[in-house]
């Protein structure tokens, strides 16, 4: 699995997609996992997790899902806003 458009490797990161990155690496470092243990876990490849959490690239619903399903938490998680 891998995320899918839109990407832009170019320009600033789109201030959506940098939270959802941040978000990301956020719970994957609290667990105190690399991209690889994340991979393994959740099979989204490394390039695919690098851009992801460096906001360049939006997320599928199913990329989500797996994400989630990997770090243990609801898809929710890794989309909602802080309470």
């Amino acid at each position: 699995m891998s995320s899918t458009v839109p990407r832009d490797e170019t320009g600033p990161p789109d201030p959506l997609l940098q939270a959802f990155g941040d978000r990301l690496r956020d719970m994957r470092e609290a667990r105190g996992w690399t991209r690889d243990n994340l991979f393994e876990s959740s099979g989204i490849s490394h390039r695919a997790l690098s851009y992801l959490e460096w906001g360049r690239r939006a997320p599928t619903l199913p990329t989500i899902v797996a994400l989630a399903r990997a770090l243990g938490v609801a898809p929710g998680a890794l989309v909602d806003e802080p309470v």
